[in-house]
């Protein structure tokens, strides 16, 4: 767990260096220190692009509109309000990393598809 979107970038950035992806963001909307909340995203994305996060916020009146504008696809993201629950956080979790899996076995799939189609296509 990281205190401020400059050290979650670096959390990211260090572990695409060595090698390893990460599944899910967990990323408070807007945060006390350093840089805003939905710019740690922004910046985030940029380099990890398929991450998905949740977003979570006491501040009710901070704008959906702002925050949707950050993803691609409305399944890279759930938002959440506070006071939530562990169990809420802890399904959420799940269901991210769920789709992150079946997202990843998708992209190795289409891979080997293409690969097998190259490769049929070579032969003839």
């Amino acid at each position: 767990m990281v205190e401020t979107g400059e050290e979650a970038i670096k959390v990211v950035q260090n572990e695409l260096k060595e090698g390893r992806r990460v599944a899910v963001g967990f990323f408070d909307a807007v945060l006390d220190k350093g840089m805003e909340g939905t710019e740690t995203i922004r910046k985030v994305k940029g380099i990890h692009e398929e991450m998905l996060c949740a977003v979570v916020t006491t501040h009710a009146d901070h704008s959906i509109k702002n925050i949707v504008e950050i993803f691609t696809s409305p399944e890279e993201w759930i938002y959440y309000n506070k006071p939530f629950t562990e169990g809420e956080l802890e399904q959420c979790a799940y269901t991210l990393v769920d789709l992150w899996n079946r997202r990843k076995r998708e992209k190795d799939y289409i891979r080997l598809i293409v690969k097998k189609n190259n490769l049929l296509n070579q032969s003839r």
